[in-house]
């Protein structure tokens, strides 16, 4: 029998009561040091993590490319890249022929008046012509900026073109501006017409392709901005008839 002055024992294992509303609201609006100290790093990391996935898409440029703008890209980078392989190569066999051959004067002065020749085209001293394409680009509106013009120059440049033309009579070159405004669009301070016509020698499947490139001259022209149209031509023989004077030095002279 019991002991009737033993305390009773109870067998339940301890349940401690659950915590009211009330505290947990208070709780969460009052946090302690560490809850708080946790939660801060929490938000640090959550914060790197976006920005590393930021960082990441946008350092790749050519996520949002078509693969038909991808495939365009690396046939103008092949296309560049054969052509810098057959110059080396014949560099090299120029300096062959002028390290062993008897005959290395007269290899010397061809590979200088080679030398010229390119120098004088790149320079626009010279007429010059071969295989290329003729860009009419169709401005009703007047529409066609200084900027998009330049871009249209140096992407041509960019796919190859050895020699550029605007309007059959100003000569694209190394320093060669472009500006005044949608309305009077100057090249070298000489006005340009609509519709605007620029004639580039090189290959023409690689320069109809850099027209064509989204975010090229085309994609820029046709826009809703702009409203106008773009025609491409590849033409067997271009013939670039003007020249430009070589302006004077004041300051600069052969070291």
């Amino acid at each position: 029998m019991p002991d009737r002055n033993s305390p009773e024992t109870d067998d339940r294992p301890d349940a401690s009561p659950a915590p009211s509303l009330g505290r947990a609201l208070r709780d969460f609006l009052r946090p302690s040091r560490s809850q708080a100290v946790v939660g801060a790093v929490l938000m640090v990391c959550a914060l790197l993590v976006t920005l590393q996935v930021q960082s990441h898409t946008r350092g790749d440029p050519y996520a949002s490319l078509r693969r038909a703008d991808l495939v365009a890209m690396l046939d103008d980078l092949t296309a560049q890249s054969r052509r810098l392989e057959a110059e080396a190569s014949g560099l090299e066999e120029a300096k062959r022929q002028l390290q062993t051959g008897a005959d290395s004067e007269e290899v010397a002065r061809r590979e200088a008046e080679k030398r010229l020749d390119a120098l004088e085209i790149m320079a626009g001293t010279v007429a010059a012509s071969g295989p290329g394409v003729r860009i009419t680009v169709d401005d009703p509106q007047a529409k066609v900026t200084p900027e998009i013009l330049l871009n249209a120059i140096n992407e041509l440049r960019d796919a190859g073109a050895e020699v550029i033309e605007i309007d059959d009579h100003v000569r694209v070159a190394g320093d060669t501006w472009v500006g005044g405004s949608a309305s009077d669009l100057r090249v070298d301070d000489q006005p340009v017409g609509r519709p605007l016509v620029i004639e580039a020698i090189g290959n023409s499947a690689t320069l109809s392709e850099a027209v064509r490139f989204r975010g090229g001259l085309a994609s820029q022209v046709e826009a809703s901005r702009v409203g106008g149209r773009v025609d491409v031509q590849s033409v067997d023989d271009v013939v670039v008839d003007s020249v430009r004077t070589p302006r004077p030095r004041q300051f600069s002279r052969p070291a």
